[in-house]
């Protein structure tokens, strides 16, 4: 018996090890990404060349996440734990985690959590954070950075006078600026770079300024921006040297500017904890996709986790559950990032919000002007969307990410989505809830969403897997400034599957077999290689 059990052993062995071996033998590389050895690299093929996402996460992926030493402790009480939290993150603020012992937390209205400081469970299935009201209209449970505190981004009104930090043209992937004006610019110095929304940029990228009379990127919602730290200033050229290149390109033509500020709040995160809503009672109102009039709700953007004007934070094993074990756990948006940069989330499962109606409710992972943020190994389930690119986020990686069940597709709009990858992802779309079977779009929605017109340009799809057979990408983006749509190594995409105009198709319906796992993390061995090297 004992030797029937060993043969039986090697036997399923040895299949183990010849089907790795097909599979290994059957792997392929991207012509934009073959392999050099033993790693890869960048090969432009005509006007197509991968845009380097390597600059993706906390401090741009080349730090962990820090084990933070704990210096307050909350235990789990009857009654509304709101106040003692929040003293014990002020008491913290600077110096360490917050700790919040297992067990139950009634929270009644927003824990804001200061720089440099953790709020800390002991495990989403452990340390549960309950919000028992309904009243939670554009407010947060958690929020990570500053209340009320966005970017400073101009208006055309802004700029009938003289401009101090007016800039010449820069073009995306330059590590440099040039100032007209740098005399009060120094190394270290935080600055957004940006440009207006003027009708030549809006008829360069979408042919015409109106479509049906309708204004297409509204101004502010679209303009160009990026967030770079200065290293070097020239005080005789002008020239202006940032930590890592232009994300994008921004032109005199369209009033380019530089704003130096200093309001991001850096080291902030939020770990190992779950969150839930208690359902209201007009949740059948608002649980329909078809309302248009998600405002007038009592939870309308209401949020889970809000991360605003952070620099270099994370979240991470946090998850959303129903209190009232129902088929809900959120009041409408989930995590939403707003104009930070270098956030990872990590490990995080978030869904089944009550608010799927209109004006941007039920949305699970929202990327708000983000930049070179990191969505790692997240869930998002049952949202209206369950992820939304908006305000031109920019650099962002989704990488291991699985979107289950999303009443609509996952999409960007109400800004430019510039150079976002969607990676070793899966995408799950149940037959008998979603509206469509498009799993993931960057498209020109044209006079759609109040003008949204072309909604992305330079992102790429790779290794993204869709289980349904009737569900598909959709990539119909951008072609000013040399800009190009990438579909590789993914189950299916709309419409023509080889490469053509400004859309580079290869390995459609051969995702299971295309190497590297994972571009971002290949990306970056290569970047620390050569930073090693030069420094």
């Amino acid at each position: 018996m004992d030797n029937m059990k060993i043969k039986s052993a090697a036997f399923h062995i040895l299949i183990i090890l010849f089907y790795s071996g097909i599979i290994c033998l059957y792997s392929w590389e991207s012509r934009l990404f073959p392999r050099n050895g033993n790693s890869y690299r960048s090969l432009p093929r005509g006007s197509f060349e991968l845009p380097d996402f390597s600059w993706a996460g906390y401090h741009a992926g080349e730090d962990d996440i820090p084990a933070v030493k704990q210096v307050e402790t909350v235990s789990a009480s009857a009654g509304d734990s709101t106040a003692i939290i929040q003293q014990a993150l002020q008491r913290a603020a600077g110096r360490g985690a917050v700790v919040l012992s297992s067990g139950i937390f009634f929270v009644s209205n927003e824990l804001v959590i200061p720089a440099r400081t953790v709020l800390r469970g002991q495990g989403p299935d452990h340390t549960r954070l309950i919000v028992n009201h309904s009243a939670t209209k554009n407010k947060s449970v958690i929020i990570a950075g500053q209340i009320g505190s966005r970017l400073p981004l101009a208006r055309s009104a802004d700029f009938k006078g003289s401009r101090p930090f007016f800039i010449d043209t820069v073009k995306k992937d330059s590590d440099t600026i040039s100032v007209y004006d740098p005399a009060s610019l120094k190394a270290g110095d935080l600055i957004l770079a940006a440009s207006l929304v003027t009708d030549q940029l809006r008829a360069e990228y979408n042919i015409s300024t109106h479509i049906e009379n309708v204004l297409i990127w509204p101004e502010l919602s679209s303009g160009f921006r990026f967030i770079r730290r200065i290293t070097a200033v020239d005080k005789s050229s002008g020239v202006v040297t940032l930590d890592h290149p232009a994300g994008w390109t921004l032109k005199d033509r369209d009033n380019a500017y530089l704003v130096k500020f200093s309001s991001m709040l850096e080291e902030i995160g939020v770990e190992d904890l779950s969150i839930g809503f208690t359902t209201p009672s007009e949740h059948e109102i608002y649980h329909n996709i078809k309302n248009t009039e998600g405002e007038k709700s009592s939870f309308h953007h209401s949020r889970a986790v809000h991360f605003v004007n952070v620099i270099n934070g994370w979240i991470k094993n946090v998850s959303t559950f129903s209190p009232d074990n129902n088929s809900f756990h959120l009041h409408s948006l989930g995590l939403v990032i707003s104009d930070s940069k270098w956030i990872t989330a990590d490990n995080c499962d978030f869904g089944f919000p009550v608010h799927i109606g209109g004006r941007e409710n039920g949305n699970i992972y929202v990327l708000e002007g983000a930049q070179n943020c990191l969505i790692r190994d997240c869930t998002a389930r049952y949202g209206r969307h369950n992820v939304f690119f908006k305000a031109g986020a920019m650099g962002n990686v989704i990488s291991g990410f699985k979107d289950i069940n999303g009443m609509l597709k996952s999409e960007s709009y109400h800004g430019l989505a510039a150079r976002n990858l969607i990676e070793n992802s899966m995408i799950y779309v149940q037959p008998d809830r979603a509206l469509d079977f498009i799993g993931f779009t960057f498209q020109n929605r044209r006079k759609l969403s109040d003008g949204a017109g072309f909604t992305g340009a330079d992102n790429v799809f790779w290794k993204v897997r869709l289980l349904h057979p009737e569900s598909t990408i959709v990539s119909e983006q951008a072609g000013a400034d040399k800009s190009r749509g990438y579909v590789i190594g993914c189950t299916s995409v709309w419409g023509r599957t080889d490469t053509w105009g400004t859309e580079w198709r290869e390995g459609i319906g051969s995702e299971n077999s295309l190497r590297p796992v994972s571009l971002y993390n290949a990306q970056l061995v290569n970047r620390m290689k050569i930073k090693t090297i030069f420094h």
